[in-house]
Order: C-alpha cells, then sequence, then structure tokens
C-alpha cells in the first residue's frame, strides 16, 4: 500500500521460515514484530487479513486467470476435478519422451512473456470497482498518486533487500538455515567474533555474499558463502560438475520483477536518509565491491593455473590458492619440456 506499508492475507506469510527464522538454528527465534521492525523503522505499518472477503489479491488473480485460460498447459481452476484427458496425454507424451516440450508448452522465458503480456492487459482493461471508478488500474494508479513517492536511493537499499537477524557466532562461523537450505559463512573477521552476537543482513537476491554488522549497526564486514568440500579428492570432471551446481545453487531465489519496475518511477519523490543508515549502506557495499574484486581476480588466477599446469599433465585443486608466480613457473617448465 503505497505510503502506508503492506497488506497480507496471512496463512503462508506468517509460516515461512525465511521471516520468522530457525530455533534450531540460532537462539533467537523471529516473530512477526521482529521479522517486521526493519521496515516498521521506515514508518511502514502491516497488517494481516483474517476474512476471506477482504483479501483483494484473490480477486485480482481470479481476473489473471480468466485471462489465461486456453494456453498451452492450461489445466483449468481445479485440476482434481477438471480432469483435462488432453492435457495429461500430452504430460504423458512429455515425459516418455515420444514428443519435445516445446510441441505442447511454453519454455520459462515464454511463460514470463505472456505473463506480463496478460498484465499489460489487465492494467490497461477499464475497470469499474468502487475505488477505479471506471479508470483503467493504471490511470487509477497515477490518478491517486496525488503525493510524490518516496524512492530510497540505491545506497540505502539494504534496508528493504536484506532480512536482519541478530545471530551468535559459532565454531563453525554464521549459519543460517531456511527451509531445507543451509548458509555457512566465515572468514578471519568471524573468527575473530567467535561468541559474540551479531546482526547479520542476508540478502536473498545475493546469497553468496552476507552482511554483518555489531548489534549498534556498526563495523559493517562482508564475508563469502563457504563451499562444501568433498571428504575424498574428487576427478576434474566431477568437481568441475559439483562447482558448477553450487554456482547454481547460490543462484537461486533471484526473483524478476518485470511487472512492478515500469511503476517504480511514477511520482518518484526525493528520499531524507538518516546519516547513519547512508554510512552504513555505503561501507557495507564497498566492502561487498571488494570482496567480489578479490574472488574474481581468484577465479582467473585459477583457470589460468588449470590451463598452466595442464601442460604439465598435471590438474591442481580448485581451492589450492594458485600464485601469479606459480602460473609463471608452469609455462616456463612447460616451454622448457617442450624444447627438449
Amino acid at each position: 500500500m503505497p505510503r502506508r506499508g503492506f497488506y497480507f492475507e496471512g496463512g503462508i506469510w506468517e509460516n515461512s521460515r525465511l521471516l520468522k527464522g530457525d530455533a534450531k538454528v540460532s537462539n533467537y527465534e523471529l516473530t512477526w514484530t521482529e521479522s517486521e521492525g526493519g521496515l516498521r523503522d521506515l514508518g511502514l505499518e502491516f497488517v494481516h487479513s483474517r476474512n476471506p472477503r477482504s483479501k483483494p489479491v484473490e480477486r485480482v488473480i481470479g481476473a489473471l486467470q480468466d485471462l489465461l485460460d486456453g494456453e498451452p498447459g492450461d489445466a483449468g481452476r481445479n485440476e482434481m476435478k477438471d480432469g483435462f484427458e488432453r492435457l495429461q496425454w500430452r504430460t504423458r507424451e512429455v515425459e516418455s519422451g515420444r514428443a519435445p516440450a516445446s510441441k505442447y508448452f511454453y519454455s520459462s522465458t515464454e511463460w514470463e512473456e505472456r505473463i506480463v503480456h496478460f498484465c499489460r492487459e489487465y492494467n490497461n482493461a477499464r475497470n469499474d470497482g468502487k475505488m477505479t471508478r471506471g479508470l483503467t488500474p493504471l490511470q487509477a494508479w497515477k490518478h491517486f498518486q496525488t503525493d510524490p513517492l518516496v524512492k530510497l536511493p540505491p545506497v540505502a537499499r539494504y534496508l528493504l533487500a536484506c532480512h536482519k537477524r541478530p545471530l551468535l557466532v559459532g565454531r563453525n562461523g554464521i549459519t543460517l538455515k531456511f527451509g531445507k537450505r543451509t548458509f555457512t559463512y566465515r572468514n578471519a573477521e568471524t573468527g575473530r567474533l567467535r561468541g559474540q552476537q551479531v546482526l547479520t543482513w542476508f540478502n536473498p537476491e545475493m546469497p553468496e555474499l552476507l552482511a554483518v554488522t555489531d548489534m549498534d549497526r556498526k563495523n559493517p564486514f562482508v564475508v563469502e558463502l563457504a563451499e562444501d568440500v568433498p571428504a575424498m579428492d574428487a576427478s576434474p570432471e566431477v568437481l568441475v560438475r559439483e562447482m558448477a551446481r553450487v554456482n547454481a545453487h547460490n543462484g537461486y531465489a533471484r526473483q524478476r520483477y518485470r511487472m512492478v519496475a515500469p511503476l517504480s518511477n511514477l511520482n518518484a519523490g526525493p528520499a531524507v536518509i538518516d546519516p547513519d543508515a547512508e554510512r552504513l549502506g555505503r561501507q557495507i557495499k564497498l566492502q561487498k565491491i571488494d570482496v567480489m574484486a578479490k574472488k574474481k581476480k581468484r577465479g582467473v588466477q585459477t583457470n589460468e593455473g588449470a590451463k598452466a599446469f595442464s601442460r604439465l599433465g598435471y590438474q591442481p585443486r580448485t581451492d589450492a590458492g594458485i600464485t601469479d608466480r606459480q602460473i609463471a613457473a608452469a609455462d616456463k617448465l612447460a616451454n622448457l619440456l617442450k624444447d627438449d
């Protein structure tokens, strides 16, 4: 709700472990009040609907379902009862390998394009509800935005993008668990703070980096996500495959808001940011840039080292920390052996 806060329909929002935390991992289990605290600091309020009649999102979803009727893969409003024998037959054809999925169904990208198309159609269609009074949803949005909306600058994005959670630094570093996913972060800084309570800022859009501050939101530092190392040495092929899976796993939960993005700049007004909050945001951003630059350099060195050592018939470990001096020595030795 512009200028007000958030209107939730209850249910999954209250039971989400991403919001309320996991008591098995931490001594602190986030309640609704704690998880909303960061946004309440910005003057926003939260409303939780209990009555089915007070959940307007269900009517909007129903209107979108009306527009999606007849699309490839449509299973109706109640798949358990509607049947849709043709859809079931097509599904079996694809699952058995007798037909490619593209013959009967959309790809993920195609589905996204279709949903964006129908959302635009909905936003530009006349609505005669008691609130819109004959305007389209897009016209109503512009019409009722009488005062400029406050848009936070990029330096303050961490206030919205991060799940703030107090944790105790353990012997294995900092561990967060969301559902079946476990994230462990450790480096020299976390080792120094072992046994102390810190404030973690987990960003689902970038789970490979975790911002950490003290309980007063000062002294920030950024730590990388720790990778699982096999107990036994694996072949290069297995290492490459598993590293690809790890990278794919780390890239989960990046959500795209293509429908909302065009609306975010409508009637945007200036924001007044607390100097301490802005300073903290800049420190976190600079440290993330520094960590990512070092990580990129390590990746380049690892690739160059693998290429140089492969000429000697040797495959170094991906976590061996190859230096420029070792790469130069390997190249020199390979050239000497070639000349000999």
